[in-house]
C-alpha cells in the first residue's frame, strides 16, 4: 500500500511489479487498504478524517460469510476468500478449491488436488488404499478421517472431527494446497478441520498418496511433501561410538542427535508397540499420549507435567514413574531412539532439546531396530529385534483382582457427597478404605466428594416401612459369587444365546469399535474360545430377538441406510446373513425393539430414523412382510418422543382376563395393549406412578429394565395371567429405587404395585433365573443412558423373590469390583450361572484417565447365584425327548437328582432372549 495510494504487487527477487490497482492519487495522500467484514476489499483515502472510497476491488457478497482473509500466495497471486474457502476476488483466476466427487469412489490409489473423498460409501466410508493393500485411509460416516491397517484392527492416525449420527462429510484435497474435512448441512459445506493450517496457500497440482508404510503424504507438483499424517522417516547411518560404555548411564547428552528419532507429528494418542525412531508426546488431551498393554490393563503416559508414569487401570493406580516432573506448560516427549536408548526430553522454544532421563547405555553395536512394549504383567520392556532386553521397568507388577468386600455396615445406597464424614487414616484407595472398615464410593466425574467415609451417619434416607415393600433386605447364607472368566477381544453392546452350542453371540459396534477386527464373535464360556463372525453393516444400537429355530434376528443399527434399515440373521452354526436387495426395513430404525409372534413373524417396534438424539420413528412394521403391509403409526410412541427408544414389548397370551391374546407396549411411563395381528390399539393402562417429585422414566434413555415374572402352571390354572415387572430407571439425574409390577391383560383396570429396592439403579439388567427368582444386576446409581452420563456404579446385584411376602422380596448379593455401566449386559447360561459382560461408558474408546472414571470394560465375568453355592450337587439333564416341542404335548426329560428327593423337582423353560443395554 504505497504512499501514492496505489496498491501494487512486486516480485521480491527482482522488484518487478506484477499488479497494480487503479487507485493512484500521487504523493501526500493518506490511504489504506481495508479488508472489510462485509466481504469487500477497498482502498480508502482519509484526508479529512472521514474515509472516502478510492477503489473497490469487488462488490459485497449477497450473503456475508463469518470471516474473510487476504492471502499472498507463493506464485504471486493475491486471493481474497471467505472462511469456507470460496474465492471472492483474486488478481488472477483461481481454480475452485475442489469439486465434489460424484459418484463416490470406494477406494482410490491416489487423490488429486481438486477432488474429494466422501463419507457415503457402503459399510464404512470411502478411502485411499496403499499399493500393497495393507493400509486404508478412510473418510468415515461419522466425519472422522483415519488411517487403518486393512483389517481395521489398528488405527495409525485420526482427525478430531467426530460428528456422530449420519452427517454428510468429505475430505477435500484443495487446489490451494490445503487438506480439509467438511460437513454439509442443508446444502452448505463448512470446514471442520484444516489438516495443514500452517501451509501457505499456493495453487499447484498436489497429490495425496498412501504409502506401503502406512503414511499418508500430501505433496506438490515437484514431489515435495507439504503434509504427512505420520513422521517421514529418513534412514540414515548412525556412527558406532568407539568410547567404552560403562555399566551405568554416562553423562546425559544435552542435544538430541536428529538422526536418532523423528518427533511423531501429529501426535498419536496411544500405541501398543513403540518403534525406534518415534516419540511419545505429552500434548494429547489433558493427560498425554500413552503406551498400552494388549488388554489395556496397564498404560504408560507421557504426562503434561513431563513425568512418564505407568498406571494400573483397575482402579487407576500409579505403579511406576520416572521423576522427570517439570510442571505444567512444557513440551516434553519420550524418544525411542535408533541407537538403542530411551530418552525423555524437554523441548523449550529456541534452544536444543534437553535430556531429563536416559534408560540405558547405548549398545556398542546398534541393532537393526528396537521396540518398547508394555507387558501384561505391568513391566515396560525395551528390546532389540533379536529379543535382547536392554532395559525394563523395576518392581514388576502382577495384577491380581481385589478380593476385599465392602463392610456389611456400609449402606446399600451410598451416602450423598455432602453427607459423608471422612474415614480416619491413610485411605486413598478402596483397598485401604475397606481394610479400615469404612465405605468407599467413587463420586461422579467432576463432583467433589469424600471417596472413603465412615459407615454411620445422622442422615436418614427415609423411614423403613414408609414405602411399599421396604424392610431390611433379606440375608442369605451364600450371597452369590463373581468369577473372572477371561478378557475378550471386544466390548459387546448386545448378546444372544446360541442354544444348540452352549455359546453366546457377542455384538460390537463398527464405528469406534476398532478394538477388534470382526466386531462379532461367538464365545464359549466353558472353553473360553472366541470364533469370529462377520456382520456386513454396523450393528451398534440394533435390536434383536431369538427365532423358534434358534436363529437370531437382528434389526436396525447405526451409520447409514444399509445399517439403519438392516435385517440380519445368524443361525446357531452359521455366520451373519444380510442382503439389502432381498429384504430391508421400510423405515430406518436406531434403538428399535423386536417382538416374536407365535406364527414366526416379528414386529419391528419404534426407534429413531437416524443417529440423532431426540428424533422419533413412532411406527411398527411386520417381518417378513408377505402382504406388502404398510407401516403403522403408534400414537403411544408419538406421545413419548424423546423417552421411548428400546420400548418394552411383550406378547400376552389369552387368559381369564382377556379372551384373545394382545401385545403390551410400554414407553417412558405409559403403556397400552394392541392387537397382535394388526397392531390396532386396545386398552390403555394407567400410567406408572412416580415416587418422587420429578418425572420418572423407565425406557431408554432413562433405562430401567423389564422382565416377565415366572408363569407357574398348576392343575387348576394352566394359563395364569402374565405379570410384567419393571425395575429402576431415572428421573434424569438419579437412578430409581423402585420396581413396579402389573398384570397387562387387565387393561384399563390394571394396577401398578410399587416396591422399593435397597439400591437405586439405572442401566441395569433383569435376568429370570430357573429357581423362579429374578436377578437385577449391573448398572449405575446416578444419571441415565449416554456416554459419560451413567455414574456411581451399582456393584451389588439384588435378588428378587416373587413368591416371598411383600416387604421381604429383595436380597442384596455380593459385589463385583468391575463397574458395569452404559452398554453392559447379562444373560443366563446353560449351567445356571449368569454371564456378565460389557460397559463402554466413554465415547472415546481410548480411556484418557484424566477424563474417565471407569474404563471401557473387556473383562468377562460369570455370576453364580445362591442356588449354585449351597453345597448340594446340582441336578444333571441327561437327555430330552425331542428338540422341537408341540403345544399341549407331554415329553420326557431324563435327569439325575443327586439328593434322591424328587418331590421338589421343578422344570423351568426359559428363553434368554436378545440382551442389549
Amino acid at each position: 500500500m504505497q504512499h501514492d495510494c496505489q496498491f501494487a504487487i512486486y516480485s521480491s527477487g527482482n522488484n518487478v511489479q506484477t499488479f497494480k490497482a487503479p487507485s493512484y492519487l500521487g504523493d501526500g495522500h493518506k490511504c489504506f487498504l481495508a479488508p472489510q467484514a462485509n466481504g469487500q476489499l477497498i482502498v480508502y483515502q482519509n484526508a479529512t478524517g472521514t474515509p472516502a472510497v478510492v477503489y473497490a476491488f469487488n462488490k459485497a457478497p449477497a450473503t456475508p460469510a463469518a470471516s474473510y482473509s487476504l492471502n499472498m500466495q507463493d506464485d504471486g497471486n493475491l486471493v481474497w476468500s471467505d472462511n469456507t474457502g470460496n474465492i471472492v476476488w483474486s488478481v488472477t483466476p483461481v481454480p475452485p478449491l475442489y469439486t465434489l466427487t460424484s459418484p463416490s469412489a470406494q477406494y482410490n490409489s491416489v487423490m488429486n488436488a481438486g477432488s474429494t473423498l466422501n463419507g457415503d460409501c457402503n459399510s464404512f466410508g470411502c478411502g485411499i488404499q496403499s499399493p500393497s493393500g495393507k493400509y486404508l485411509a478412510i473418510m468415515q460416516h461419522d466425519c472422522i478421517f483415519a488411517i487403518y491397517t486393512s483389517d481395521i484392527k489398528t488405527q495409525l492416525y485420526k482427525t478430531n472431527t467426530y460428528q456422530g449420527g449420519q452427517p454428510t462429510c468429505f475430505l477435500a484435497a484443495q487446489t490451494n494446497g490445503q487438506l480439509a474435512v467438511y460437513e454439509t448441512v442443508n446444502g452448505a459445506s463448512t470446514s471442520l478441520l484444516v489438516l495443514n493450517p500452517n501451509t501457505p496457500a499456493k495453487t499447484d497440482t498436489y497429490t495425496l498418496t498412501l504409502g506401503n508404510d502406512g503414511n499418508l503424504i500430501w505433496a506438490d507438483s515437484k514431489g515435495n511433501p507439504v503434509w504427512s499424517a505420520l513422521p517421514i522417516v529418513v534412514q540414515t547411518a548412525t556412527a558406532v561410538p568407539t568410547a567404552t560404555i560403562s555399566a551405568a548411564p554416562s553423562t546425559v547428552p544435552t542435544v538430541a542427535p536428529s538422526s536418532l528419532y523423528n518427533i511423531t507429528n501429529p501426535s498419536v494418542y496411544f500405541v501398543t508397540t513403540m518403534q525406534s525412531g518415534t516419540t511419545l508426546n505429552n500434548d494429547c488431551k489433558s493427560g498425554g499420549c500413552f503406551l498400552a498393554s494388549p488388554s489395556f490393563q496397564f498404560k504408560a503416559f507421557m504426562q503434561a507435567d513431563c513425568k512418564f508414569v505407568l498406571y494400573s487401570t483397575n482402579p487407576y493406580t500409579s505403579v511406576y514413574a520416572q521423576n522427570t516432573w517439570q510442571g505444567a506448560g512444557h513440551t516434553c516427549y519420550l524418544a525411542a531412539q535408533t541407537n538403542g536408548q530411551i530418552v525423555i526430553y524437554r523441548a523449550d522454544p529456541g534452544v536444543p532439546p534437553r535430556a531429563l532421563w536416559t534408560s540405558n547405555p547405548a549398545p556398542a553395536v546398534p541393532a537393526a531396530s528396537y521396540t518398547l512394549t508394555l507387558q501384561e504383567n505391568g513391566s515396560l520392556q525395551w528390546a532389540d529385534n533379536t529379543g535382547n532386553v536392554l532395559w525394563s521397568s523395576p518392581n514388576q507388577v502382577v495384577y491380581t483382582p481385589n478380593t476385599l468386600q465392602q463392610p456389611a455396615a456400609c449402606p446399600a445406597k451410598p451416602f450423598l457427597p455432602d453427607q459423608r464424614s471422612v474415614c480416619p487414616g491413610n485411605t486413598t484407595t478402596y483397598e485401604q478404605c475397606y481394610s479400615a472398615g469404612c465405605c468407599w464410593d467413587q463420586p461422579p466425574n467432576g463432583v467433589f466428594a469424600i471417596n472413603c467415609y465412615i459407615s454411620t451417619s445422622n442422615v436418614w434416607f427415609g423411614t423403613p416401612g414408609s414405602d411399599p415393600g421396604v424392610t431390611t433386605p433379606v440375608t442369605v447364607a451364600n450371597p452369590g459369587q463373581y468369577d473372572l472368566l477371561t478378557t475378550g477381544p471386544v466390548t459387546p453392546l448386545g448378546i444372544a444365546p446360541i442354544p444348540t452350542t452352549n455359546e453366546v453371540l457377542l455384538l460390537e459396534r463398527i464405528a469406534y469399535g476398532w478394538w477388534s477386527v470382526y466386531h462379532s464373535y461367538s464365545f464359549n464360556p466353558v472353553t473360553l474360545a472366541f470364533t469370529p463372525k462377520h456382520p456386513y453393516t454396523d450393528i451398534f444400537c440394533s435390536g434383536g430377538v431369538m427365532l423358534s429355530d434358534g436363529s437370531v434376528l437382528n434389526i436396525g443399527g447405526w451409520t447409514g441406510g444399509p445399517s439403519l434399515r438392516g435385517i440380519r440373521f445368524i443361525s446357531p452354526h452359521g455366520d451373519w446373513r444380510q442382503d439389502v436387495s432381498v429384504m430391508q426395513l421400510q423405515k430406518p430404525r436406531w434403538y428399535p425393539s423386536a417382538l416374536l409372534l407365535p406364527n414366526g413373524q416379528a414386529w419391528a417396534v419404534g426407534g429413531s430414523p437416524d443417529a440423532t438424539a431426540g428424533t422419533n420413528e413412532p411406527t411398527v412394521e411386520i417381518l417378513p412382510n408377505f402382504n406388502n403391509d404398510p407401516i403403522i403409526t403408534v400414537q403411544l410412541l408419538v406421545n413419548t418422543k424423546g423417552a421411548n427408544l428400546y420400548p418394552f414389548v411383550y406378547y400376552i397370551p389369552a387368559d381369564a382376563n382377556q379372551a384373545s391374546s394382545s401385545i403390551f407396549l410400554l414407553a417412558d411411563y405409559q403403556s397400552q395393549l394392541f392387537d397382535p395381528k394388526t397392531f390396532a390399539p386396545r386398552d390403555s393402562l394407567p400410567n406408572i406412578p412416580f415416587k418422587g417429585p420429578n418425572t420418572e422414566g423407565r425406557s431408554y434413555p432413562y433405562s430401567g429394565s423389564s422382565v416377565m415374572l415366572p408363569l407357574v402352571a398348576d392343575k387348576n390354572n394352566q394359563n395364569p395371567p402374565m405379570q410384567i415387572m419393571i425395575c429402576g430407571g431415572s428421573d434424569g439425574t438419579t437412578g430409581l429405587d423402585t420396581c413396579v409390577t402389573t398384570t397387562p391383560s387387565l387393561g384399563a383396570n390394571a394396577v401398578w404395585q410399587m416396591e422399593t429396592m435397597p439400591i437405586p439403579r439405572v442401566l441395569g439388567d433383569l435376568v429370570a433365573l430357573p429357581d423362579q427368582t429374578v436377578l437385577y444386576i449391573n448398572g449405575a446409581t446416578l444419571g441415565k443412558a449416554g456416554f459419560g452420563l451413567g455414574k456411581a456404579a451399582a456393584l451389588n446385584p439384588v435378588l428378587y423373590t416373587p413368591s416371598a411376602p411383600a416387604g421381604s422380596r429383595f436380597t442384596v448379593l455380593n459385589a463385583t469390583s468391575v463397574a458395569r455401566l452404559y452398554h453392559s449386559e447379562a444373560m443366563l447360561m446353560l449351567d445356571g450361572r449368569v454371564l456378565v459382560i460389557g460397559s463402554t461408558p466413554n465415547q472415546d474408546s481410548m480411556d484418557d484417565p484424566t477424563l474417565t472414571v471407569h474404563i471401557n470394560e473387556k473383562k468377562i465375568e460369570a455370576f453364580s447365584p445362591p442356588y449354585l453355592l449351597n453345597g448340594a450337587a446340582a441336578p444333571q439333564i441327561l437327555s430330552v425327548q425331542a428338540s422341537t416341542w408341540n403345544y399341549n404335548t407331554a415329553y420326557t426329560i431324563t435327569a439325575t437328582i443327586p439328593s434322591g428327593n424328587t418331590s421338589g423337582v421343578t422344570v423351568s423353560l426359559i428363553n434368554p432372549g436378545f440382551s442389549n443395554y
